[in-house]
């Protein structure tokens, strides 16, 4: 159920299946931050499965998960009148009549006692259709999540372009995937040429057969991250991999910054660092092809002391930062490089805003304090919640040394 986060608007219902999108609809309903942080708690996240394919709706989930209204303890109660405990959870997702009944039963009581009114008329019911749970394993297998909403929610108007490392594929069928989403792709040699269409060129950074990179032409606005949201489905249509050794990079068009937005971005990236470190896995937290700002001594005084682009760059000493310089001179762009390899729709796109609005924030200033609150200023608040999802989903990844 990790990753499945979808980035939704206030109005609309979470998939099913996925704690994180309860916790995001939780979030859109409420300012209350504690509504939405539940705990990672085998037993509650069986129980919302269960819930789920039970067909009950995401604001029924909602109430039986969650302590608020002076509900004291819903869950805890619900599950112990259904007579369902946590060790058959696992075994067994489908409720008896009795135990559902008791359950409807108990949400009504719930709803009368606290004065909540059902949102079903706003919540889609979910339909008692038995899923299938796919283990997450090295290598990864290209996934998506719905996506559908993501381009229309936010506006977007600057000009990107993004570098995918995979392995795994014949660039045959990277080829036939991408015409069949209408997008035109060529085969070439390896590069730095900007094209006006997708490429795959080798990369030899990527370990695995078929290693590659996807390389995007200039996407430009919405229109460009409809584009996007193609080629990430046509990446996981046909199948590609991407593990330990894989990068994503994103270009952001930047002529149009000062010295002064340049050194605005550079230390609103540090101060953020740690925060942006707990949404990537350990191996993208300090890469030697994503070295951290924070190895730079005394770097924020050195950039504030900067007199030009050139000596920001100096300071930076190497292409292969988080934040990437260097590429102003080849491109007229800056460059993103600590993402790991990702097809994954929502991520990917999630991670695309979160660094625009980072962009368009130090155009005006540098953050007063480098704390998640500060992040909530600045990005809308669906977005700020799948960040949120993203860090509780990581914290409690277990990673193999």
């Amino acid at each position: 159920m990790k990753g499945m986060a979808t980035m939704l608007h206030p109005d609309t219902s979470p998939s099913p299946g996925s704690l994180s999108a309860l916790r995001t609809y939780l979030y859109n309903r409420s300012n209350s931050r504690a509504l939405y942080n539940l705990n990672n708690v085998p037993a509650k996240i069986y129980f919302f499965k269960a819930m789920s394919l039970n067909g009950f709706s995401n604001s029924d989930i909602a109430l039986a998960l969650t302590d608020s209204n002076n509900a004291g303890q819903v869950g805890n109660g619900l599950r112990r009148l259904a007579g369902i405990n946590a060790s058959a959870f696992s075994e067994r997702l489908f409720f008896p009549m009795a135990q559902k009944q008791k359950l409807t039963e108990m949400i009504a009581l719930q709803r009368r006692a606290t004065g909540t009114t059902s949102r079903r008329a706003r919540t889609s019911t979910i339909a008692p259709t038995r899923t299938t749970t796919t283990r997450t394993t090295t290598p990864r297998a290209a996934s998506t999540s719905r996506g559908e909403g993501l381009v229309r929610e936010v506006p977007f108007t600057g000009t990107i372009g993004v570098e995918f490392e995979i392995f795994g594929v014949p660039r045959s069928q990277i080829i036939e995937a991408f015409r069949k989403k209408k997008l035109n792709i060529e085969s070439e040699s390896y590069n730095h040429t900007t094209r006006s269409y997708w490429k795959i060129v080798y990369d030899a950074s990527v370990t695995g057969r078929e290693g590659c990179e996807v390389v995007s032409p200039v996407l430009t606005g919405t229109r460009g991250l409809v584009d996007l949201r193609r080629a990430l489905q046509a990446l996981s249509d046909c199948g590609a991999l991407v593990n330990r050794s894989t990068g994503l990079h994103v270009h952001f068009g930047a002529s149009g910054l000062s010295l002064q937005q340049w050194k605005n971005l550079l230390i609103n990236y540090h101060g953020l660092e740690p925060i942006i470190d707990q949404m990537m896995q350990q191996t993208r937290r300090n890469n030697q092809y994503a070295q951290s700002l924070r190895d730079i001594r005394d770097f924020t005084s050195k950039v504030q002391s900067d007199s030009s682009f050139r000596q920001l760059r100096d300071t930076l000493g190497t292409r292969y930062r988080k934040v990437n310089l260097e590429s102003f001179d080849r491109h007229g762009t800056v460059e993103f490089r600590q993402h790991a390899g990702n097809v994954e729709i929502d991520s990917v796109i999630n991670w695309v805003l979160f660094l625009h609005y980072l962009i368009e924030v130090s155009k005006r200033r540098t953050l007063s304090n480098f704390t998640f609150a500060n992040i909530e200023n600045f990005t809308p608040k669906p977005l700020s919640a799948w960040i949120h999802n993203r860090i509780y989903d990581l914290s409690n990844v277990t990673y193999k040394s």
